[in-house]
């Protein structure tokens, strides 16, 4: 019971890490039962967004000012950080790869970030719930990747 107790602390403190992990499982499985690739270019491509992910909070301690508290504008803030995010990926992809970005992976980013959101959301429950919660929102995302990616 003892080892239970820690692995869901473990898992908790990386929660968002392991929801990647089981989206990526999750979309494998979608595309064994369809039969088709899809994930092998999303995989590839939400890896190399997750360091930009792990950036929004340090940019949010960095950037929150009394200036977007006074007008009470964070829906503006929030759009503020997408946008510098997406910059900062298309910068790196050019000087990476020497191309620029894709419709396709800022829609990946922004539901890699949704689902950084969502699992900070849901940090509060217990570790039961919240890893069995994990596990369906990974799979909500999974579904809704494979979605888009099929109807684009």
């Amino acid at each position: 019971m003892e080892a239970v107790q820690r692995l869901l602390r473990l898992l908790k403190r990386n929660a968002f890490l392991f929801a990647l992990y089981m989206m990526f499982f999750w979309l494998r499985l979608l595309d064994l039962a369809t039969g088709d690739h899809v994930s092998d270019q999303l995989v590839w491509t939400v890896l190399w967004l997750t360091p930009v992910v792990y950036m929004e909070p340090a940019l949010k301690r960095a950037l929150v000012t009394d200036y977007w508290m006074e007008r009470e504008s964070l829906w503006a803030f929030e759009a503020f950080i997408l946008a510098f995010m997406v910059a900062y990926m298309c910068f790196i992809k050019f000087v990476i790869y020497g191309q620029l970005l894709g419709g396709l992976e800022v829609l990946l980013l922004a539901a890699t970030m949704a689902l950084y959101h969502a699992i900070e959301m849901i940090r509060k429950l217990p570790e039961p719930d919240f890893a069995i919660t994990v596990l369906g929102i990974s799979f909500f995302f999974a579904a809704m990747l494979k979605a888009l990616v099929v109807l684009i």
